[in-house]
């Protein structure tokens, strides 16, 4: 039994330390911006907002793009905030984008928020 515990032990330090920290990432909120550009991308269905500079991209699923958000079709409400992106982005609202995971190599949006400035 005490080599079944050691071996457990063992087993989950190993996993801890060769899984990167992006396996653990959680949803993340970025600050408020201003959306630059709205576009699509030709290889899958998903939405790429391009913020204002300056403005940082979190990231904290360590995507290989940061320049930055996509929002796959694959998340339940993507019809509304893809409206509520093109409204932000046609009034010069400014948004935040909560992300988790990624798409299309980018922070993928998992929700997004409006305020007027």
């Amino acid at each position: 039994m005490k080599t079944f515990r050691n071996l457990a032990l063992a087993l989950s330090l190993f996993m801890s330390l060769a899984l990167p920290s992006a396996c653990f990432a959680t949803p993340t909120a970025s600050s408020w911006f201003t959306i630059y550009t709205v576009s699509t991308d030709q290889s899958s269905d998903t939405l790429i907002i391009t913020p204002d500079s300056p403005h940082t991209v979190v990231n904290p699923s360590s995507c290989s793009l940061t320049y930055g958000y996509a929002m796959s079709s694959d998340v339940a409400g993507h019809s509304e905030r893809y409206a509520m992106l093109l409204g932000a982005l046609l009034s010069n609202k400014e948004v935040y984008v909560v992300v988790d995971g990624c798409a299309s190599g980018l922070p993928k949006v998992i929700s997004v928020s409006i305020r007027r400035q």
